[in-house]
Protein backbone atom coordinates (compact mmCIF):
# COMPACT_ATOMS: atom_id res chain seq x y z
CA UNK A 1 0.00 0.00 0.00
CA UNK A 2 2.87 2.36 0.84
CA UNK A 3 4.40 1.74 -2.58
CA UNK A 4 1.10 2.63 -4.25
CA UNK A 5 0.90 5.81 -2.15
CA UNK A 6 4.45 6.82 -3.14
CA UNK A 7 3.65 6.24 -6.81
CA UNK A 8 0.45 8.28 -6.50
CA UNK A 9 2.25 11.17 -4.78
CA UNK A 10 5.03 11.12 -7.38
CA UNK A 11 2.40 11.27 -10.11
CA UNK A 12 0.70 14.23 -8.44
CA UNK A 13 4.01 16.06 -8.13
CA UNK A 14 4.88 15.35 -11.75
CA UNK A 15 1.52 16.58 -12.99
CA UNK A 16 1.84 19.64 -10.75
CA UNK A 17 5.33 20.37 -12.10
CA UNK A 18 4.14 20.14 -15.67
CA UNK A 19 1.03 22.22 -15.00
CA UNK A 20 3.16 25.02 -13.53
CA UNK A 21 4.88 25.36 -16.89
CA UNK A 22 1.76 25.45 -19.05
CA UNK A 23 0.67 28.82 -20.35
CA UNK A 24 -2.10 30.16 -18.13
CA UNK A 25 -5.30 31.71 -19.41
CA UNK A 26 -4.82 35.47 -19.38
CA UNK A 27 -7.65 37.94 -20.15
CA UNK A 28 -7.36 38.84 -23.84
CA UNK A 29 -10.25 41.32 -24.08
CA UNK A 30 -9.68 43.43 -20.95
CA UNK A 31 -6.73 45.68 -21.85
CA UNK A 32 -6.35 48.10 -24.73
CA UNK A 33 -3.02 49.08 -26.26
CA UNK A 34 -0.98 51.79 -24.48
CA UNK A 35 -0.44 53.50 -27.87
CA UNK A 36 -2.88 54.50 -30.62
CA UNK A 37 -1.01 52.88 -33.51
CA UNK A 38 0.17 49.43 -34.55
CA UNK A 39 2.77 47.98 -32.18
CA UNK A 40 6.34 47.97 -33.50
CA UNK A 41 8.80 46.45 -31.07
CA UNK A 42 12.49 47.03 -30.49
CA UNK A 43 12.54 44.58 -27.57
CA UNK A 44 10.53 41.52 -26.52
CA UNK A 45 9.64 40.01 -23.16
CA UNK A 46 12.27 37.69 -21.68
CA UNK A 47 14.90 38.89 -24.11
CA UNK A 48 18.45 38.12 -23.01
CA UNK A 49 20.12 41.26 -21.70
CA UNK A 50 23.27 41.92 -19.68
CA UNK A 51 22.70 40.31 -16.25
CA UNK A 52 18.89 40.22 -16.60
CA UNK A 53 15.90 39.12 -18.63
CA UNK A 54 13.94 41.94 -20.23
CA UNK A 55 10.81 42.36 -18.11
CA UNK A 56 8.54 43.93 -20.73
CA UNK A 57 8.24 44.95 -24.35
CA UNK A 58 9.83 48.04 -25.91
CA UNK A 59 7.38 49.89 -28.17
CA UNK A 60 9.00 52.12 -30.80
CA UNK A 61 7.81 55.71 -31.11
CA UNK A 62 8.71 59.39 -31.09
CA UNK A 63 9.18 61.72 -28.16
CA UNK A 64 5.87 63.32 -27.19
CA UNK A 65 3.52 60.66 -28.55
CA UNK A 66 0.52 60.17 -26.21
CA UNK A 67 0.29 57.11 -23.96
CA UNK A 68 -2.94 55.69 -22.58
CA UNK A 69 -4.17 53.74 -19.56
CA UNK A 70 -4.79 50.19 -20.78
CA UNK A 71 -7.75 49.83 -18.35
CA UNK A 72 -9.35 51.54 -15.35
CA UNK A 73 -6.76 51.85 -12.62
CA UNK A 74 -5.32 53.79 -9.73
CA UNK A 75 -1.72 55.03 -9.63
CA UNK A 76 0.08 52.77 -7.19
CA UNK A 77 3.63 54.01 -7.74
CA UNK A 78 5.52 56.85 -9.42
CA UNK A 79 9.27 56.68 -9.72
CA UNK A 80 11.56 59.36 -11.07
CA UNK A 81 15.28 58.68 -11.47
CA UNK A 82 18.10 59.86 -13.69
CA UNK A 83 18.95 56.30 -14.76
CA UNK A 84 17.00 53.05 -14.91
CA UNK A 85 13.36 53.50 -15.94
CA UNK A 86 13.57 57.31 -15.81
CA UNK A 87 10.04 58.62 -15.41
CA UNK A 88 7.97 55.53 -14.61
CA UNK A 89 4.28 55.11 -13.79
CA UNK A 90 2.64 52.04 -12.21
CA UNK A 91 -1.13 51.54 -12.62
CA UNK A 92 -2.91 48.86 -10.59
CA UNK A 93 -6.05 47.42 -12.18
CA UNK A 94 -9.01 45.77 -10.41
CA UNK A 95 -8.49 42.44 -12.26
CA UNK A 96 -5.27 41.62 -10.38
CA UNK A 97 -2.66 43.06 -12.74
CA UNK A 98 -0.40 46.11 -12.70
CA UNK A 99 0.82 47.90 -15.83
CA UNK A 100 4.17 49.71 -15.92
CA UNK A 101 5.10 52.57 -18.28
CA UNK A 102 8.77 53.59 -18.30
CA UNK A 103 11.07 56.19 -19.93
CA UNK A 104 8.22 58.73 -20.17
CA UNK A 105 9.05 62.21 -21.44
CA UNK A 106 6.37 63.66 -19.17
CA UNK A 107 3.48 62.59 -16.95
CA UNK A 108 -0.12 63.71 -17.30
CA UNK A 109 -0.71 67.13 -15.67
CA UNK A 110 -2.27 65.75 -12.46
CA UNK A 111 0.54 63.21 -11.98
CA UNK A 112 3.20 65.82 -12.80
CA UNK A 113 1.75 68.19 -10.17
CA UNK A 114 1.71 65.40 -7.58
CA UNK A 115 5.36 64.56 -8.32
CA UNK A 116 6.46 68.20 -8.28
CA UNK A 117 4.96 68.71 -4.83
CA UNK A 118 7.02 65.88 -3.35
CA UNK A 119 10.19 66.84 -5.24
CA UNK A 120 10.04 70.28 -3.62
CA UNK A 121 9.07 68.82 -0.26
CA UNK A 122 11.98 66.35 -0.27
CA UNK A 123 14.35 68.70 -2.16
CA UNK A 124 15.18 65.88 -4.52
CA UNK A 125 14.66 65.31 -8.25
CA UNK A 126 14.65 61.55 -7.73
CA UNK A 127 11.56 60.32 -5.87
CA UNK A 128 9.84 56.99 -5.36
CA UNK A 129 6.21 57.61 -4.43
CA UNK A 130 3.30 55.32 -3.45
CA UNK A 131 0.10 57.42 -3.62
CA UNK A 132 -3.05 56.42 -1.76
CA UNK A 133 -5.59 54.50 -3.87
CA UNK A 134 -7.94 57.44 -4.22
CA UNK A 135 -5.24 60.04 -4.91
CA UNK A 136 -4.77 59.51 -8.66
CA UNK A 137 -7.01 57.41 -10.89
CA UNK A 138 -7.47 56.87 -14.62
CA UNK A 139 -10.23 55.48 -16.81
CA UNK A 140 -9.35 53.16 -19.68
CA UNK A 141 -8.09 55.19 -22.64
CA UNK A 142 -7.23 58.34 -20.68
CA UNK A 143 -3.85 59.92 -21.38
CA UNK A 144 -1.28 59.08 -18.70
CA UNK A 145 1.69 60.91 -20.23
CA UNK A 146 4.00 61.18 -23.23
CA UNK A 147 6.47 58.72 -24.72
CA UNK A 148 10.11 59.65 -24.22
CA UNK A 149 13.65 58.51 -23.51
CA UNK A 150 14.19 59.42 -19.87
CA UNK A 151 16.46 57.27 -17.72
CA UNK A 152 18.72 54.67 -19.27
CA UNK A 153 17.31 54.67 -22.79
CA UNK A 154 19.16 54.48 -26.09
CA UNK A 155 16.31 55.90 -28.14
CA UNK A 156 12.69 57.04 -27.74
CA UNK A 157 10.40 54.14 -26.80
CA UNK A 158 7.89 52.96 -24.22
CA UNK A 159 9.10 50.18 -21.98
CA UNK A 160 5.79 48.50 -21.10
CA UNK A 161 5.12 45.74 -18.56
CA UNK A 162 2.21 43.83 -17.13
CA UNK A 163 2.79 42.31 -13.69
CA UNK A 164 0.83 40.08 -11.36
CA UNK A 165 -0.14 42.58 -8.65
CA UNK A 166 0.14 39.98 -5.90
CA UNK A 167 3.51 38.41 -6.75
CA UNK A 168 5.08 41.30 -8.72
CA UNK A 169 6.09 38.78 -11.38
CA UNK A 170 6.22 40.30 -14.86
CA UNK A 171 4.18 38.47 -17.52
CA UNK A 172 4.60 38.63 -21.27
CA UNK A 173 2.28 41.52 -22.30
CA UNK A 174 1.63 39.93 -25.70
CA UNK A 175 -0.35 37.16 -23.97
CA UNK A 176 -3.09 39.68 -23.10
CA UNK A 177 -4.55 40.12 -26.57
CA UNK A 178 -2.53 43.15 -27.74
CA UNK A 179 -2.48 43.19 -31.54
CA UNK A 180 0.98 42.73 -33.08
CA UNK A 181 1.54 42.30 -36.83
CA UNK A 182 4.07 39.47 -37.07
CA UNK A 183 4.32 36.90 -39.86
CA UNK A 184 8.09 36.35 -39.75
CA UNK A 185 9.62 33.27 -38.12
CA UNK A 186 12.72 33.46 -35.89
CA UNK A 187 16.07 33.12 -37.65
CA UNK A 188 18.71 30.67 -36.49
CA UNK A 189 22.35 31.74 -36.68
CA UNK A 190 24.78 29.43 -34.87
CA UNK A 191 24.90 26.21 -32.85
CA UNK A 192 27.36 25.69 -30.01
CA UNK A 193 28.43 22.19 -28.96
CA UNK A 194 29.59 21.37 -25.43
CA UNK A 195 31.54 18.23 -24.60
CA UNK A 196 30.38 17.38 -21.07
CA UNK A 197 31.41 15.07 -18.26
CA UNK A 198 28.99 13.29 -15.91
CA UNK A 199 28.70 16.45 -13.75
CA UNK A 200 27.63 18.60 -16.71
CA UNK A 201 31.01 20.34 -16.61
CA UNK A 202 32.40 21.59 -19.91
CA UNK A 203 35.41 19.76 -21.31
CA UNK A 204 35.54 21.54 -24.66
CA UNK A 205 33.32 23.58 -26.99
CA UNK A 206 32.86 24.30 -30.67
CA UNK A 207 30.63 26.70 -32.63
CA UNK A 208 29.21 25.57 -35.97
CA UNK A 209 27.13 27.47 -38.50
CA UNK A 210 23.56 26.48 -39.22
CA UNK A 211 22.43 26.57 -42.86
CA UNK A 212 19.02 26.94 -44.49
CA UNK A 213 17.73 23.62 -45.83
CA UNK A 214 14.35 23.89 -47.50
CA UNK A 215 11.85 25.31 -45.05
CA UNK A 216 14.06 24.51 -42.06
CA UNK A 217 17.68 24.58 -40.95
CA UNK A 218 20.48 22.03 -40.69
CA UNK A 219 24.24 21.75 -40.32
CA UNK A 220 26.78 21.04 -43.02
CA UNK A 221 27.07 17.30 -43.49
CA UNK A 222 23.96 16.56 -41.35
CA UNK A 223 25.85 14.49 -38.72
CA UNK A 224 28.16 15.99 -36.10
CA UNK A 225 30.92 13.81 -34.63
CA UNK A 226 31.62 14.77 -31.05
CA UNK A 227 34.58 13.27 -29.12
CA UNK A 228 32.77 12.93 -25.77
CA UNK A 229 30.37 10.62 -23.94
CA UNK A 230 27.85 13.41 -23.44
CA UNK A 231 26.97 16.60 -25.22
CA UNK A 232 24.98 19.74 -24.63
CA UNK A 233 23.98 22.44 -27.08
CA UNK A 234 23.23 26.16 -27.25
CA UNK A 235 21.50 28.11 -30.01
CA UNK A 236 22.01 31.65 -31.22
CA UNK A 237 18.56 32.66 -32.46
CA UNK A 238 16.61 35.91 -32.82
CA UNK A 239 13.01 36.82 -33.55
CA UNK A 240 12.06 39.19 -36.37
CA UNK A 241 8.80 41.05 -36.94
CA UNK A 242 6.86 42.88 -39.62
CA UNK A 243 7.98 46.44 -40.26
CA UNK A 244 11.09 46.53 -38.03
CA UNK A 245 14.73 45.57 -38.49
CA UNK A 246 15.41 44.72 -34.82
CA UNK A 247 16.78 41.35 -33.70
CA UNK A 248 14.56 40.49 -30.74
CA UNK A 249 14.34 37.62 -28.27
CA UNK A 250 12.31 34.48 -28.95
CA UNK A 251 9.31 33.25 -26.96
CA UNK A 252 10.11 29.54 -26.65
CA UNK A 253 12.68 26.91 -27.57
CA UNK A 254 12.04 23.17 -27.58
CA UNK A 255 14.59 20.37 -28.04
CA UNK A 256 13.75 16.77 -28.96
CA UNK A 257 16.03 13.74 -28.99
CA UNK A 258 14.86 11.08 -31.47
CA UNK A 259 11.47 12.87 -31.57
CA UNK A 260 11.05 12.63 -27.77
CA UNK A 261 10.97 15.77 -25.55
CA UNK A 262 14.34 16.59 -24.01
CA UNK A 263 14.25 20.24 -22.96
CA UNK A 264 12.22 23.40 -23.42
CA UNK A 265 11.71 26.87 -22.03
CA UNK A 266 8.97 29.47 -22.47
CA UNK A 267 9.24 33.21 -21.87
CA UNK A 268 5.81 33.52 -20.28
CA UNK A 269 6.80 34.89 -16.88
CA UNK A 270 9.70 34.95 -14.43
CA UNK A 271 10.56 36.29 -11.01
CA UNK A 272 12.84 39.28 -10.47
CA UNK A 273 14.49 37.19 -7.72
CA UNK A 274 15.58 34.73 -10.43
CA UNK A 275 16.64 37.10 -13.18
CA UNK A 276 20.40 36.88 -12.47
CA UNK A 277 20.23 33.16 -13.30
CA UNK A 278 20.24 34.50 -16.84
CA UNK A 279 24.01 34.11 -16.62
CA UNK A 280 23.52 30.34 -16.26
CA UNK A 281 20.86 30.21 -18.99
CA UNK A 282 23.00 31.87 -21.64
CA UNK A 283 26.61 31.12 -22.57
CA UNK A 284 28.34 33.69 -20.34
CA UNK A 285 31.81 33.71 -22.03
CA UNK A 286 30.16 34.19 -25.45
CA UNK A 287 28.15 37.11 -24.13
CA UNK A 288 31.11 38.77 -22.43
CA UNK A 289 33.80 38.10 -25.02
CA UNK A 290 31.87 38.17 -28.30
CA UNK A 291 28.62 40.04 -27.46
CA UNK A 292 26.79 36.92 -28.71
CA UNK A 293 23.65 35.62 -26.99
CA UNK A 294 23.36 31.82 -27.04
CA UNK A 295 20.37 30.15 -25.35
CA UNK A 296 21.81 27.18 -23.47
CA UNK A 297 19.72 24.06 -24.25
CA UNK A 298 20.63 22.18 -21.09
CA UNK A 299 20.57 23.32 -17.47
CA UNK A 300 23.68 23.95 -15.44
CA UNK A 301 23.81 22.58 -11.89
CA UNK A 302 22.43 25.20 -9.51
CA UNK A 303 20.32 27.02 -12.11
CA UNK A 304 17.00 27.65 -10.31
CA UNK A 305 15.14 29.39 -13.12
CA UNK A 306 11.52 28.25 -13.41
CA UNK A 307 11.09 28.84 -17.13
CA UNK A 308 11.96 25.23 -17.98
CA UNK A 309 9.90 22.12 -18.59
CA UNK A 310 12.39 19.36 -19.15
CA UNK A 311 13.10 15.66 -18.84
CA UNK A 312 15.31 14.03 -16.23
CA UNK A 313 18.21 14.34 -18.70
CA UNK A 314 18.01 18.15 -18.28
CA UNK A 315 18.96 18.63 -21.91
CA UNK A 316 22.13 16.49 -21.89
CA UNK A 317 22.50 14.01 -24.77
CA UNK A 318 24.32 10.70 -24.36
CA UNK A 319 26.34 9.92 -27.47
CA UNK A 320 26.79 6.54 -29.21
CA UNK A 321 29.43 5.37 -31.69
CA UNK A 322 27.30 2.76 -33.44
CA UNK A 323 24.19 4.87 -34.09
CA UNK A 324 23.28 8.50 -34.70
CA UNK A 325 20.95 10.42 -32.43
CA UNK A 326 18.51 12.83 -34.04
CA UNK A 327 18.27 16.31 -32.50
CA UNK A 328 15.44 18.71 -33.36
CA UNK A 329 15.29 22.29 -32.09
CA UNK A 330 12.18 24.43 -32.59
CA UNK A 331 12.24 28.17 -31.85
CA UNK A 332 8.96 30.10 -31.75
CA UNK A 333 7.80 33.66 -31.30
CA UNK A 334 4.70 34.58 -29.30
CA UNK A 335 2.58 34.52 -32.50
CA UNK A 336 3.54 30.87 -33.08
CA UNK A 337 5.80 31.52 -36.09
CA UNK A 338 8.49 28.84 -35.84
CA UNK A 339 11.87 27.79 -37.22
CA UNK A 340 13.23 24.25 -36.93
CA UNK A 341 16.80 22.93 -36.88
CA UNK A 342 17.42 19.20 -37.40
CA UNK A 343 20.76 17.36 -37.24
CA UNK A 344 22.27 14.10 -36.02
CA UNK A 345 25.09 13.48 -33.54
CA UNK A 346 27.44 10.51 -32.98
CA UNK A 347 30.31 9.86 -30.62
CA UNK A 348 33.76 10.15 -32.15
CA UNK A 349 36.80 8.45 -30.52
CA UNK A 350 37.13 9.99 -27.08
CA UNK A 351 40.43 11.35 -25.85
CA UNK A 352 40.18 11.93 -22.13
CA UNK A 353 41.48 15.43 -21.37
CA UNK A 354 44.11 15.92 -18.74
CA UNK A 355 42.58 16.89 -15.44
CA UNK A 356 43.50 20.50 -14.69
CA UNK A 357 45.25 21.22 -11.42
CA UNK A 358 43.57 23.74 -9.10
CA UNK A 359 44.66 25.31 -5.86
CA UNK A 360 41.09 25.33 -4.60
CA UNK A 361 37.85 23.57 -5.51
CA UNK A 362 34.71 25.61 -4.72
CA UNK A 363 31.43 23.64 -4.99
CA UNK A 364 28.53 25.77 -6.23
CA UNK A 365 26.06 24.39 -3.67
CA UNK A 366 27.88 25.01 -0.37
CA UNK A 367 29.71 27.77 1.47
CA UNK A 368 33.40 28.03 0.61
CA UNK A 369 36.28 29.56 2.50
CA UNK A 370 39.82 30.33 1.33
CA UNK A 371 42.11 31.44 4.12
CA UNK A 372 45.86 31.77 4.39
CA UNK A 373 48.40 34.32 5.65
CA UNK A 374 47.81 36.59 2.65
CA UNK A 375 44.02 36.62 2.26
CA UNK A 376 40.64 35.47 3.44
CA UNK A 377 37.83 34.94 0.94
Amino acid sequence: MKHLLYIFLFGVLLVSFRTDHLQKNYPTDYFQSPVDKALRLSGTFGELRSNHFHAGIDIKGSVGEPLYAIADAYVSRIKVQSGGYGNALYLTHPNGYTSVYAHLDQFSPEVAEYVRKYQYKRKSFEVDLYPAKEALTFKQGESIGKLGLSGRSYGPHLHFEIRDSRTEKPINPLLFGLELPDHIAPRLHSLKIYQLNDKRETLDTKVVDVVKKGRGYGVRGDTLLIPAWRAGFALKVYDHMDGVSNWNGIYSLRVERDDAPLYDFTMESFSFDETRYLNAHLDYPEQKNNKAYFNRCYTLPGNKLRIYNQSAAQGVVELHRDRATKITMTAKDVRNNDAELTFWVKRAPVTEPESPVYNYFLPYNEDNLIENQALRV
